[in-house]
């Protein structure tokens, strides 16, 4: 298990109780999803997400960090949906959640206060690459031992990293203290499409690995509330219910804020098992069947 010495070395040595024992505020950056072939070739065709919907970029290869899919991005969250087999392992209805920290030391925080209270946990340095070269992109952190999450749901807190910041600075003069989650994703939103953000959630897991979840998402500072077998998890600006896989595992519902309201309020289907709703006013529901 890699601890505090992987993000810290000797440091933490020097580390005042009183930041231990504080985790940072944590925010949604974005939802991936493991789909079915036939919805997710709909995704790659349809006009209306290519054009209206939000920012789309398609990537045919998985990349550290990156899954093979479609990403929608929004102003400060977005979402992945992934092919079968998208990532080593990747099946329909596996879903995964990461959370940021946009405060500059707040993994490292994070880091602290788990280790002070003896949570296992794991941690990595992701890597980009691209055209401009190769840089440190995010910090990762995701539970580990008793409260490992998987296979078919996914958990991990995220921080960009310094080196990323200091390249999006050199775009947008912004300084190397803001780590808000829109200036790494900026490139891809479109405040005249339609996609604002994702405000609640709904999440359907096997049960041991909603418990974990659960666990780990209370460790991590959050407030969970119970809600008969499952949890409601109150982020800002977001609601994410996790609820037992009993009719199937995977996303059951993603409710957006819209930049606007959609002419008409249209629905839109993918697959089978999907129905992307709009209205009354500036909302959208995508709703999943249950596999």
């Amino acid at each position: 298990m890699k601890r505090l010495a992987f993000l810290l070395g000797a440091a933490v040595v020097a580390a005042p109780l009183s930041a231990q024992t504080l985790p940072p505020v944590l925010r949604l950056d974005h939802i991936w999803m493991v789909i079915d072939s036939a919805t997710y070739h709909d995704l790659t065709v349809s006009p209306f997400l290519h054009g209206e919907f939000g920012g789309y970029a398609l990537r045919d290869s998985a990349a550290p960090g990156e899954p093979a899919g479609v990403y929608l991005y929004g102003h400060h969250t977005y979402l992945v949906f992934v092919p079968p087999g998208g990532f080593p392992g990747a099946a329909p209805g596996d879903v995964g959640i990461a959370l940021s920290s946009e405060t500059p030391g707040g993994l490292i925080r994070l880091a602290r206060h788990l280790a002070f209270d003896s949570v296992p946990f794991d941690t990595a340095t992701v890597m980009l690459h691209d055209s401009a070269g190769t840089v440190p992109w995010y910090l990762e952190l995701h539970p580990a031992g008793a409260d490992s999450i998987g296979p078919h749901a996914a958990l991990r807190a995220m921080e960009y990293t310094l080196a990323m910041t200091q390249r999006v600075a050199a775009r947008d003069s912004f300084g190397t203290d803001d780590r808000d989650r829109d200036r790494f994703i900026a490139t891809h939103y479109d405040s005249l499409q339609l996609l604002g953000d994702v405000t609640r959630a709904t999440l359907a897991v096997p049960a041991t690995e909603l418990a974990a979840m659960r666990r780990t998402l209370v460790a991590w500072g959050l407030k969970v509330y119970a809600e008969g077998a499952g949890a409601v998890v109150e982020l800002p600006a977001m609601t994410l219910r996790l609820v037992p896989a009993y009719a199937g595992t995977g996303v059951e519902n993603l409710t957006f804020m819209l930049n606007h309201e959609a002419a008409a309020n249209p629905t839109y289907r993918f697959g089978l098992r999907t129905r992307l709703e709009f209205g009354p006013g500036p909302t959208a529901v995508w709703e999943f069947a249950p596999r």
